[in-house]
């Protein structure tokens, strides 16, 4: 079906099985690829699944968020002159919620949105989503001990069938009438985390959702490992909690009423339709 193709359009994913069987099958017909990326991590593993970017089968051209991207990429050893700056219109256009009163000055019941992800399968990173959970769950106890907290775990569409039952398990330790657990696999991200106080997770997407929204949030990722895949974590706007101890001083910071400005940098920013159009000699339609 690609013979009859202008242009491949992918994303990226892990493994890239896929993606990189269909950059093959399109490269030996003279189509042009090209992958939007749509974060800031495991970029190497989005293109070959050992990482190993010199015998990697890249497509064509790469769009890249921003500069960061471009420079993370380049050190990692991808070509610069495969890589776009397209931006990620996905978050540009979440507006920030009205400003609230910090959760700790709250006198209802505090809500804690925690966004997992199956590490366990695929992170490298030193850890598992039960082990920064069950950070959370004790951080929680130490930081609020008579308060009521309600945590919602959402389920990565990625979590296995039996991922519930797992989170519920690794969370029974820490429970109490004043700390409550519940886990769910569906509901609209922004919708969630428009209803909590704090979000938290390892390196998720709705970390940076809920930093757009104006909404607290901690990475947690005990004993880390290697490079942080957290992106508001490398640019500084956070610090990834790597054990309990430094997660209460997150979480005391956060719930206090930080305040952190997550921008997205138009710096060297493209129309990504137009740019295709010009680079690869497409005509536009009619």
């Amino acid at each position: 079906w690609l013979a009859g193709c202008d242009l491949l359009l992918t994303g990226t994913s892990f493994p890239p099985d896929l993606e990189n069987a269909l950059w093959s099958c399109a490269r030996r017909r003279d189509v042009p690829t090209v992958a939007v990326l749509d974060q800031w991590m495991d970029y190497a593993l989005r293109f070959q699944r050992d990482g190993n970017i010199k015998t990697a089968a890249l497509p064509d051209l790469i769009a890249v968020i921003d500069e960061v991207a471009v420079r993370e990429m380049v050190a990692l050893g991808f070509p610069e002159s495969r890589l776009f700056i397209a931006g990620l219109p996905y978050l540009e256009d979440i507006a920030p919620l009205p400003d609230r009163e910090p959760p700790l000055k709250l006198a209802r019941e505090l809500r804690v949105l925690f966004a997992s992800e199956p590490t366990h399968l695929s992170s490298g990173h030193g850890y598992t989503e039960h082990e920064a959970l069950a950070t959370l769950l004790g951080a929680l106890r130490k930081v609020l001990p008579d308060r009521e907290v309600a945590v919602l775990c959402k389920l990565h569409p990625r979590h296995e069938p039996e991922a519930e039952a797992r989170a519920k398990a690794c969370a029974r330790p820490f429970l109490s009438p004043g700390l409550r657990l519940e886990v769910c696999r569906e509901g609209r991200s922004r919708n969630l985390i428009a209803a909590s106080d704090l979000v938290a997770g390892m390196s998720s997407m709705m970390l940076l959702e809920a930093a757009r929204m104006n909404v607290p949030v901690v990475s947690i990722q005990p004993h880390l490992q290697g490079a942080d895949p957290c992106y508001l974590s490398r640019v500084g706007l956070i610090k990834t909690a790597v054990s309990e101890a430094l997660l209460v001083e997150e979480l005391r910071a956060a719930l206090g009423g930080r305040k952190i400005r997550f921008e997205l940098s138009a710096r060297g920013r493209h129309d990504l339709a137009a740019w295709i159009i010009a680079s690869l000699g497409l005509k536009c339609p009619a």
